[in-house]
């Protein structure tokens, strides 16, 4: 597989939370937001969520709880 390089924009809380768990462990930035990406994915490609609309999707993810909602981060 060839690799890409992509570019992130994130908020400020974004980038606080990502700087906090980089600090957590042994991970780079790249390998951190690589292993995020994975996990979105399959979450994601799941039959109940892969037929959602995206602002179900949202709703959806922001029901998991866990952390900030998607509003206060975007």
């Amino acid at each position: 597989m060839l690799a890409r390089t992509i570019t992130f924009r994130c908020s400020e809380a974004q980038l606080c939370r990502m700087q906090q768990a980089i600090g957590q462990t042994d991970a780079n930035r790249a390998a951190l937001i690589n292993a995020a990406l994975e996990d979105f994915l399959d979450f994601a490609e799941s039959p109940d969520i892969r037929s959602l609309d995206l602002f179900a999707l949202v709703d959806t993810v922001d029901a998991q709880g866990g952390g900030c909602l998607f509003g206060d981060q975007a």
